[in-house]
């Protein structure tokens, strides 16, 4: 063994060095131009061609280039891209009429017969922690159409914080609702809401679809699932955190 080593001395010196990451490169480009830019489709062909990547080479033909991570695809090779600015539905203006928070029993009783005859709505839940089961309850959410939408606090604990219905009372109020097969409704990631209400003895039922669930059927390696990540992919919305 010990010869083997003497014989082949150079060979691990150089295997050594080898696998040594250098941290002294004198690089050419700043900090602000290794960021990453809109993709330049005409130099990408080219280079993805010399080195025949072949799969890649398709997707900028494409214009699909980057389009599976969840980036702005590039444009395809000497394509001229006319954008179309006039969206096919104007987006609904926020608005204090149309975006509820809920404090009363009156209003949240009116609110439930809106989610009663509307054909679908949205719902989710807010907390105090991301695993369900050890999570508190400290609002819920609904949204019956694109603008509208209103929102329960039920466990807000901060500095001049409203006066606010008590958990047990809106869970109460809402219990039928969310245990009725027949209202039918949609969220993200119901699985935590689910089990967060199931911590109050509320079974949520109707669930007709769930939007982390169809991302990640339309595509499971198209990266994060998440809200926040699916507005910016889709909607091109930004979320607001409470």
């Amino acid at each position: 063994m010990a010869g083997k080593l003497a014989q082949n001395k150079d060979v691990a010196y150089l295997s050594y060095k080898l696998a040594t990451i250098k941290t002294d490169v004198e690089l050419e480009l700043t900090c602000e131009q290794l960021e990453v830019q809109q993709p330049i489709a005409d130099e990408l062909l080219g280079l993805f061609k010399k080195y025949e990547f072949k799969r890649w080479t398709a997707d900028v033909e494409a214009g699909k280039w980057l389009q599976a991570k969840g980036a702005k695809p590039a444009a395809k090779p000497q394509e001229t891209v006319v954008i179309d600015e006039s969206p096919s539905e104007p987006a609904a203006a926020l608005s204090y009429e149309n975006y509820v928070t809920i404090l009363d029993d009156v209003t949240l009783e009116s609110w439930i017969e809106k989610l009663k005859k509307a054909p679908v709505f949205a719902f989710d839940t807010e907390t105090d922690s991301l695993d369900n089961i050890a999570a508190n309850l400290v609002g819920l959410s609904f949204a019956i159409e694109p603008g509208v939408a209103a929102y329960v606090p039920v466990a807000h604990d901060y500095l001049d914080a409203p006066d606010q219905i008590s958990r047990q009372r809106a869970l109460e109020l809402l219990k039928p609702l969310l245990e009725d097969e027949k209202v039918r409704k949609v969220g993200q990631n119901l699985k935590y809401d689910r089990g967060v209400l199931q911590n109050y003895g509320i079974e949520l039922r109707g669930i007709a679809f769930d939007t982390m669930l169809e991302s990640y059927i339309l595509n499971s390696v198209a990266g994060r699932h998440d809200m926040d990540s699916l507005s910016d992919r889709w909607a091109e919305a930004q979320n607001y955190h409470l």
